[in-house]
């Protein structure tokens, strides 16, 4: 699971295969600011075909992981399990 960044300002969140000239990007979300300190989750490509998308790398500024949280949150999306909160046991 990987962050990125576009030219356009958007950030997606997926899974991603870097190639030479492009990304591959795959159960992907653009996330949105709804308010402050919150994000809403959009599915990217949402009225495309299929679950995979190519992207040419002049369009991506960066590629990066994203925090446990975010990616237990997408997951938890598109799984539909729901990740427990890490809590000590005692």
């Amino acid at each position: 699971m990987k962050l990125v960044r576009l030219t356009s300002q958007e950030e997606i969140i997926g899974k991603v295969i870097e190639r030479s000239d492009e990304i591959e990007i795959s159960d992907a979300f653009n996330m949105v600011a709804t308010e402050p300190g919150k994000i809403g989750f959009i599915p990217f490509m949402a009225y495309a075909k299929g679950d995979s998308h190519v992207i040419n790398k002049r369009h991506v500024i960066m590629v990066c992981d994203p925090v446990d949280e975010l990616v237990d949150q997408v997951r938890s999306m598109t799984s539909g399990l729901v990740v427990p909160d890490k809590k000590v046991i005692t």
